[in-house]
């Protein structure tokens, strides 16, 4: 009688790809239910079924970035990479966790592997437009969002970075026009409400920012920035 033996060797790498995969996707639905604990739980989880899955790798170093453990995402990035030398969001990502580490030089260089690989993709211009605006070149990063959003009009993070560097640049009813683009998108953005406060705020217009900072806070109750913002706006509203 022949052995089951290699045959049981051959099923369970499948089964381990199947089942990593499975817990990615778990993995990123308790990041869009914010709870990041669970989130790193489930794809190291992944990476013990699959230490080949790019994705995994990827999106731990996503969650450990937003956790601040910059070197640790960046090694998660390198990883995924080095499954996936064509993954084009994984190059992206490790520009962002290299830009959050003050590495402008490297980060570029990433980013100039992304864009090679995907010249007309909507991440890459965003994300090169936010390494222009962190080595203080809002005109630079203002022009790439508006490649990026060449290539998807509605697309939420280009709008909002847009938005910034409009504001920046002295143009603050072009910023709240971006920004109200993305509330009419995404009415319970809490971001999209902060920065528009922000920028009605910095206008010289207390009472329309007031209603924006407390909409961010009816969303979002931990929002230190729009609470602090909020505790101003009201100051200069009873002046």
């Amino acid at each position: 009688m022949p052995s089951l033996r290699p045959f049981a060797r051959l099923l369970r790498p499948r089964t381990g790809v199947r089942r990593s995969a499975a817990l990615v996707r778990e993995g990123n639905d308790a990041v869009r239910d914010g709870d990041l604990a669970a989130a790193l739980k489930a794809y190291n989880a992944a990476i013990e079924e699959d230490p080949d899955n790019a994705y995994a790798w990827n999106n731990k170093g996503l969650v450990l970035e937003t956790l601040g453990q910059g070197t640790e995402a960046l090694r998660c990035h390198n990883r995924a990479i080095k499954m996936r030398p064509d993954y084009v969001e994984a190059w992206v990502n490790k520009a962002s966790a290299l830009l959050h580490m003050g590495r402008f030089d490297r980060a570029n260089a990433a980013l100039d592997v992304a864009q090679d690989l995907a010249p007309n993709h909507e991440l890459v211009w965003t994300n090169r437009g936010i390494a222009h605006a962190r080595q203080g070149h809002p005109a630079e990063a203002l022009k790439c969002f508006e490649r990026a959003l060449e290539v998807d009009p509605e697309y939420v993070p280009a709008l909002m970075d847009r938005g910034s560097a409009l504001a920046q640049l002295g143009r603050p009813d072009d910023a709240l026009d971006c920004y109200t683009r993305v509330l009419q998108k995404r009415p319970d953005y809490a971001d999209g409400w902060f920065h528009k406060g922000r920028v009605l705020f910095e206008a010289g217009r207390p009472k329309a920012s007031i209603m924006c900072l407390e909409k961010a806070l009816e969303i979002s109750p931990r929002f230190d920035a729009a609470r602090g913002l909020l505790v101003r706006a009201r100051g200069r509203e009873a002046e």
